[in-house]
């Protein structure tokens, strides 16, 4: 498996919506040390503050999904939305 597939497998595999806020230590720790920088990447660009200036949590979830769309395409869009929305629950 390529590291960024382990990554994809690694957001895909969370699913305790119910504490959202368990998201980035679940999928941090359950990668390799090798794999852990790039999901680092990917968490930054979702929390980056430009994304999260609007008033709707909505519209700012929207713009850290694309964001993090375009810079890292192998991401499928439900793990995109997946990470922009733990990250949405970060900013509120």
């Amino acid at each position: 498996m390529s590291p960024d597939d382990t990554i994809h497998a690694a957001i895909a595999r969370f699913t305790d919506w119910g504490s959202p806020w368990k998201f980035y230590d679940v999928v941090r720790e359950s990668l390799s040390v090798d794999d852990k920088p790039r999901f680092e990447a990917i968490w930054q660009e979702a929390m980056k503050g430009e994304h999260w200036d609007s008033t709707s949590l909505q519209k700012c979830t929207s713009t850290a999904a694309n964001a993090v769309s375009q810079k890292f395409p192998f991401l499928e869009g439900s793990v995109v939305d997946a990470v922009a929305n733990a990250a949405a629950y970060q900013w509120k």
